[in-house]
């Protein structure tokens, strides 16, 4: 996980899901749903990426083997 890799796009998307969700909890009553709203702050502001990094695979030529 790296900070400051994500996009200003991605970035604004994370800051319009943050306030809706603030904007459900506060409408409905339901404060302690603003909980949810903390990681997704952070991540913008930190720029963290909220999907999982695969490995890279290894670079070279692939061989067929014949089925038993």
């Amino acid at each position: 996980m790296k900070t400051y890799e994500l996009n200003v796009g991605k970035m604004v998307i994370q800051f319009y899901l943050m306030m809706a969700i603030i904007l459900v909890a506060g409408f409905t009553g339901q404060w302690w749903m603003t909980i949810f709203a903390l990681p997704l702050f952070f991540s913008a502001i930190l720029g963290i990426q909220l999907k999982a990094s695969l490995p890279a695979l290894p670079k070279g030529k692939i061989v067929l083997r014949p089925a038993l």
